[in-house]
């Protein structure tokens, strides 16, 4: 038995550039490109290793995890998860 998992409808940059557009009196290019380079600053922030505070939406932030022991799910052989870097969002209230 397959259980289905309903996804609530995603919004992408287009789609927010247009409601953006709309509220703001913008052309459609204006606010994608605006859009764009909102979310080209925020990675490269975040690959700089720094912090962003979105106000009012939350706090992305880089952490490292380190190396760790871990096992193959299928055959349950341990394997050695390396290093990594990950991106942690915290909501704000």
């Amino acid at each position: 038995m397959r259980r289905t998992h309903s996804r609530p409808p995603t919004t992408s940059i287009p789609e927010l550039a247009a409601n953006v557009s709309e509220s703001f009196d913008l052309f459609k290019t204006h606010s994608k490109a605006i859009l764009e380079g909102l979310r080209d600053e925020i990675v490269q922030n975040l690959i700089a290793g720094k912090r962003v505070n979105l106000f009012g939406l939350g706090i992305l932030e880089p952490r490292t995890r380190k190396e760790r022991m871990g096992h193959n799910p299928k055959t349950g052989e341990p394997l050695t998860v390396s290093a990594h870097r990950r991106i942690i969002f915290r909501a704000s209230r």
